[in-house]
């Protein structure tokens, strides 16, 4: 079966044999290939054409069209500049209410994304699982102002981001990935937050799309099954405690020392899971970057290789 199948089985109730694998690459290819950095994050002819041959030589399943903090934040309207190896924030609206909150889809580096997830979808066809990187709504909220009293914004931002993922399914996504750093700790807080998702999830779902929470940080299992009805899955930290009590598939990242080392990684999943946990997708908890290419590859091969 290719990727793309076992993700539709998967979410169909068929079971899945072995986690699909997503680890957190991006520019960490354009230095492997010695593209320039700034154009690669602007130009979405090379964009595309690097992503799609570190796929080719790496053959993890899914690829994710572009990994960058500032990209809603460029478009919403903070000044951002490249400084060395990246982009950084370097001016943002003193208030909420000045952002841009409409036509974000056209703004910045957001048209590159878009397009990025329709050629890769053109080029990799039904062999990968093309995925849209969206920050998640409550991190962007949290990067935007420090206040207490935020949530009115959040559904303001929601929405905004459910224009950038409606582009990314019309462009042909496979999963929407949210990352997040950490739920909202008030039960007010993540009552709104849930609210927040539920159009992103629809408008997925609509375009046959699965909408994944990629959560850096822990939480309670209760919090996390409260994101039933607005998500299709989460990705949880590996040191999640309780995993077992999560009701919503489940995926799982992985520290990328562990996650790129065969050996170790290969007895983590043998004898450190539980056998009621099966993750349907295994990533990295951090964006790879300086780690050499073989162990990587020799890595995502012996996953591949691995059965439940």
């Amino acid at each position: 079966m290719t990727p793309k199948e076992m993700l539709k089985g998967y979410f169909e109730g068929e079971g899945i044999s072995r986690p699909l694998l997503s680890p957190l690459i991006f520019s960490y290819v354009a230095k492997l290939q010695r593209v320039d950095l700034k154009l690669f994050y602007t130009n979405p002819t090379i964009l595309v054409n690097t992503l799609y041959n570190a796929w080719k030589f790496f053959q993890y399943d899914v690829l994710i069209n572009y990994l960058d903090e500032t990209l809603e934040l460029e478009a919403l309207g903070c000044n951002v500049e490249w400084c060395g190896e990246c982009y950084k924030v370097v001016a943002k609206p003193s208030k909420l209410e000045d952002l841009n909150w409409r036509g974000v889809k056209e703004r910045g580096r957001i048209p590159s994304a878009i397009e990025a997830v329709k050629r890769l979808k053109i080029m990799v066809r039904e062999e990968g699982i093309v995925a849209g990187a969206l920050k998640g709504p409550f991190a962007l909220l949290n990067h935007l102002t420090e206040k207490e009293a935020k949530t009115d914004f959040l559904q303001r931002i929601a929405n905004t981001e459910l224009e950038i993922c409606r582009a990314y399914c019309e462009a042909g996504a496979d999963l929407i990935l949210l990352f997040e750093k950490k739920l909202p700790a008030s039960k007010e807080m993540l009552h709104e937050y849930v609210k927040a998702l539920l159009p992103m999830r629809n408008v997925a779902n609509f375009f046959e799309t699965r909408l994944i929470l990629l959560l850096k940080e822990t939480a309670p299992p209760q919090s996390i099954n409260a994101l039933q009805e607005s998500v299709d899955g989460v990705i949880l930290s590996s040191q999640q405690s309780s995993l077992d009590q999560v009701e919503i598939p489940l995926g799982l990242a992985l520290p990328n020392d562990l996650f790129c080392d065969v050996g170790r990684v290969m007895y983590f999943i043998k004898h450190k899971l539980k056998d009621e946990v099966k993750p349907f997708l295994l990533t990295t908890e951090e964006e790879v970057r300086d780690i050499p290419p073989q162990p990587l590859k020799s890595s995502i091969s012996s996953l591949k290789s691995f059965r439940f």
